[in-house]
């Protein structure tokens, strides 16, 4: 195969030739091209996120909470489905307070998922809907569409009121 300096091109023609000569040497190398890694044994194949150690990833749990830079309101998860956030549509519960703790409600939410190793949103903007009166939101579907960090981030308009973003930011596995 000749050889190329452009390394997109690269793979695609090793993937090529791995696709229709599987014995090929240098085929199955365990790196696949969305920063995914892994690891085979004779009985599972387990994947383990090229962003598993990142710094910049959040740990999700219930209460997981984050405040906006100029403190004007708080975004707290109730529950994420699935747990943790994962690859595909994912349906957030989430309650919004003020600076003093109150519920907001009749806000304005606009929801963006960015993948800042990547420079693309989610093709898919999400959509908020109160719940109640307690300031509890259903944000649905945060599209997460493949394995790496994601920012999600949520911009919150109060009725009357200005906007304050919030992000949280989680590693997707593949």
């Amino acid at each position: 195969m000749p050889r190329t300096s452009t390394p997109w091109l690269a793979r695609i023609l090793t993937a090529a030739s791995c696709a229709a000569l599987p014995l090929v040497a240098g085929c199955g190398d365990g790196e696949s091209t969305s920063g995914e890694t892994t690891t085979t044994t004779s009985a599972t194949t387990t994947e383990t996120p090229a962003c598993a150690t990142d710094k910049r990833a959040q740990v999700y749990t219930v209460g997981l909470s984050s405040s906006s830079e100029d403190g004007a309101i708080t975004i707290t998860f109730v529950d994420a489905d699935p747990a943790p956030p994962a690859k595909g549509n994912n349906t957030w519960t989430v309650t919004i307070t003020d600076a003093a703790g109150k519920p907001v409600n009749g806000a304005a939410i606009e929801t963006t998922a960015y993948m800042p190793d990547h420079g693309h949103t989610s093709p898919i903007k999400p959509t908020a809907t109160s719940l109640d009166a307690n300031g509890t939101y259903e944000v649905t579907p945060v599209n997460v569409f493949m394995p790496g960090i994601w920012e999600v981030t949520l911009a919150v308009t109060p009725a009357g009121g200005e906007a304050s973003s919030v992000k949280f930011t989680f590693c997707i596995a593949g």
